[in-house]
């Protein structure tokens, strides 16, 4: 790919830098929910628009403790890394995986001149809730600069659940 559309090689650092979601890495939202998905349930699941519609699944072709490992990470990044704001809610009836990131728009070089040259913000979040399902979210914002500001969305997400599902058992007592 990279001979065909640059007419250079692919180098042992491109690989490095892929698998840490640098340079020519290009996914939607989407995309990264049904991966963070997939490292929890070991399989991946084709994306679907109604519920009527049938989950088409195959094996996720990693290792269990491939998957243990990345999973542990994820729980680290919320306990003691760049997610560790949601920490709180983990003493709130909350298991939490995070990974955050940016995505670059433009030449780093152009990062001063902010608007369309600031990196967009994520943020994804794999959480279970007290005994519901669990569930993936994707948190992206254009042009933020830092993944702080998706971190913050994440956490009003997270509180306004919790509060729907502790207003969801006062309802059904």
């Amino acid at each position: 790919w990279k001979r065909k559309v640059y007419g250079e090689p692919w180098w042992p650092g491109d690989t490095l830098q892929a698998t840490i979601g640098q340079t020519y890495l290009l996914v939607t939202p989407i995309q990264i929910a049904g991966m963070i998905s997939s490292i929890f349930t070991g399989y991946v699941a084709s994306p679907r628009i109604t519920m009527q519609e049938t989950i088409k699944r195959r094996p996720l072709q990693i290792s269990t403790a491939t998957r243990n490992i990345l999973q542990e990470a994820m729980h680290a990044v919320v306990m003691e890394g760049t997610s560790r704001d949601l920490r709180p809610f983990a003493q709130k009836g909350f298991k939490l995986y995070a990974k955050t990131g940016t995505g670059q728009t433009s030449h780093l070089s152009k990062r001063n001149l902010g608007g369309k040259h600031l990196e967009h913000a994520w943020a994804a979040v794999h959480f279970k809730y007290k005994n519901e399902q669990p569930l993936t979210i994707i948190v992206l914002i254009e042009h933020a600069g830092s993944s702080y500001y998706a971190r913050g969305c994440t956490r009003r997400f997270l509180s306004g659940y919790r509060k729907l599902k502790e207003q969801t058992e006062k309802v059904n007592l």
